[in-house]
């Protein structure tokens, strides 16, 4: 097992880790969001109000007195239960304001407490760090993009295809409003969906959606985009807000694709934050597209871990091996 730098846990030490998952309804909320806050990797998806609306009756590991938490989205699937990332969440994590915490995922899993889960498919935030790798996990990446610097500079870096889509955008006629819209994403999706079934969203979890959207934009948690051609939606973006992270839900029509909407989204984003000390993580950048899309703004690659652990029983786990359950859960998601 690889170690990280500066960190060196046994096996003996990881079942040692004073630790304990605890249901939502035993989560004292505002310690909970104190250390995710005052995380390195801190991310809006790991506040508890946002964890209640996308998975609600979710669990959390506590790591000594709230010294370091870790979300767990818990499901049961078939009788069992299962730890399962929502959709559209793609990261979350352990955070603490001690990195020697947030390093120990995902040697966390290796822990007994962890062992009355039949399945974990569980992906980590993004690190700069060595990752030490159990069984089951695999290394993704995404990219990020600082904005503490002036526009022009983070313009510069935009590769020449960006610069001239956002250009044709704005030669349209073409305009960005952003009046706060909690639809914005959840009815592209709705519309995209019916033709593109790797972007299909249930209802229920699109209503989930939605109210987090809501949510965001009540309490300053959130920002919307949205472009209209002839009073239609064909291109639009939410930006999930916490501390100093920001995660972009972003899609376009085929008729907002053709006039470029989410690059000059993105890029007004950009204008209207930069000199700010946030960081954008443009999460889901595992196809080839969509990494090229992210990485042409300047951001850079970043690592993170992803977990799968199967412990079902014959035959559910040669179909969640063959990815059949995964598609399946959506009939069982409440």
């Amino acid at each position: 097992m690889k170690r990280r730098k500066g960190l060196s846990v046994t096996p003996g030490e990881v079942n040692n880790l004073p630790l304990r998952i605890m249901p939502r309804h035993s989560i004292e909320a505002n310690r909970w969001d104190d250390c995710v806050s005052k995380s390195k990797n801190e991310s809006p998806l790991a506040c508890c109000k946002i964890l209640d609306i996308l998975t609600p009756d979710w669990y959390g590991v506590i790591i000594g007195d709230y010294i370091g938490v870790m979300p767990l989205p818990v499901v049961k699937q078939f009788g069992f239960l299962s730890v399962q990332m929502p959709q559209e969440v793609i990261s979350l994590g352990i955070f603490s304001s001690d990195s020697r915490i947030v390093d120990l995922f995902p040697v966390i899993f290796d822990h007994p407490a962890f062992s009355g889960f039949k399945f974990i498919n569980y992906n980590g935030s993004p690190t700069r760090s060595e990752i030490s790798l159990i069984q089951g996990c695999r290394i993704k990446q995404t990219f990020e993009l600082y904005l503490n610097n002036d526009y022009e500079k983070i313009y510069r870096n935009y590769s020449r295809t960006h610069r001239r889509n956002i250009k044709a955008f704005h030669n349209s006629g073409l305009s960005i409003d952003s009046t706060p819209f909690a639809g914005v994403f959840t009815s592209l999706i709705a519309e995209i969906g019916k033709n593109r079934s790797e972007l299909y969203m249930p209802p229920q979890y699109r209503k989930r959606f939605e109210n987090m959207t809501k949510y965001a934009l009540e309490n300053d948690m959130g920002e919307t985009c949205s472009v209209r051609k002839n009073n239609q939606l064909i291109g639009g973006a939410f930006f999930l807000k916490g501390k100093k992270r920001v995660i972009p839900y972003h899609l376009a029509t085929p008729e907002g694709r053709r006039f470029k909407t989410s690059f000059a989204i993105i890029d007004h984003f950009i204008k209207e934050h930069s000199g700010q000390d946030m960081v954008i993580d443009f999460a889901g950048s595992v196809l080839p597209n969509v990494a090229t899309f992210n990485r042409r703004f300047g951001a850079r690659p970043v690592p993170y871990c992803t977990v799968t652990i199967n412990r079902l029983p014959q035959p559910l786990r040669m179909a969640k091996n063959k990815n059949l359950l995964f598609k399946l859960r959506y009939l069982f998601r409440t």
